[in-house]
């Protein structure tokens, strides 16, 4: 156990490793019945599902990650993470209280968690949405400052609004699983190689090429605000676009150019579905060749739907 955001507001949970295998088991429930109807779904990302236990009343949020045949590649998966939100920490980044946990499943799996509060409705970033757009709104105004001074080049953060709560006029991170670092010549570096073992030989060149051209973006602040705005469309807030790419670019040295932005949104709309028919020949080379579960809850980028 590893616990990260220590001095945040929204205090880490208190989990037992029992009733973390029943979350295990209920997630292991929606990867073999390809449904989340019984859970309290709170996040489905590409690589990670977020679910709100006990699904009834949520005392706490679990973040599951990939599991691992090898302890050691778990650990150094957890490792990563913990380094990663140390980073974010350093550069003045503030993160919600999180306790990073392998769970040891009896089948010899190890899988990661991010053990993370409820946070209260009312201080998600992402509900400042539902008001009417103001310009200078002081959300994104914070978020602009957040990217601009985290990280030197070598990390980045996802700067969408829905990954952040807003409290006391600050941003508080809680999602932070998939560390975005670079090398010395801008590439990013795939920490999850372990993860990618996992896959077909045919499909890793493919799909490593197509991650790391999405996290590509994420390196200068204003490529990463660009993906904030492109996330806005994404999920149908468009008219907050054009009031926070003014608020961001009266700080930018690079401005942000309106078209890029609906330019990047139509290059998505093309090409993770495309990321997700891989995922799914993965699937069913999982299923069918090697005769083993499929780890992943696959969801449309756009829309969440289960495929």
């Amino acid at each position: 156990m590893t616990i990260v955001g220590a001095s945040s507001p929204f205090e880490a949970p208190s989990v037992d490793d029992d009733e973390l295998r029943e979350v295990e088991q209920a997630i292991q429930r929606a990867q073999r019945d390809r449904s989340v109807d019984h859970l309290h779904v709170l996040g489905l990302g590409e690589i990670s599902v977020a679910v709100g236990w006990p699904t009834e009343t949520p005392r706490f949020v679990a973040k599951r990650l990939l599991p691992l045949a090898d302890v050691g590649d778990a650990r150094r998966d957890a490792d990563a993470i913990v380094s990663f939100a140390s980073a974010i920490e350093g550069g003045g980044g503030n993160l919600v209280g999180t306790d990073v946990r392998l769970l040891h499943r009896d089948d010899g799996a190890h899988v990661p968690y991010l053990l993370q509060p409820i946070v209260p409705r009312s201080a998600l970033a992402e509900t400042l949405l539902d008001d009417d757009p103001v310009d200078e709104h002081p959300a994104f105004v914070a978020l602009h400052d957040l990217v601009t001074t985290v990280g030197d080049g070598r990390f980045a953060i996802d700067p969408q609004i829905p990954n952040f709560a807003w409290h006391d006029d600050m941003l508080w991170l809680f999602d932070f699983s998939t560390p975005m670092t670079y090398d010395e010549h801008g590439r990013f570096n795939a920490n999850f190689d372990s993860g990618y073992s996992l896959l077909p030989t045919v499909l890793k060149p493919v799909l490593k090429r197509e991650v790391a051209k999405i996290f590509e973006y994420y390196r200068s602040p204003t490529q990463a605000l660009t993906q904030t705005l492109v996330f806005l469309r994404r999920i149908d807030a468009d008219r907050w676009v054009d009031p926070a790419l003014l608020t961001f670019n009266r700080r930018l040295e690079q401005p942000i150019v309106r078209d890029d932005v609906d330019a990047l949104y139509e290059r998505q709309v093309r090409e993770f579905p495309r990321i997700k028919n891989l995922a799914r020949l993965e699937r069913a080379w999982q299923e069918k060749v090697r005769r083993r579960p499929y780890e992943y809850v696959i969801t449309d980028s756009f829309s969440g739907r289960v495929l």
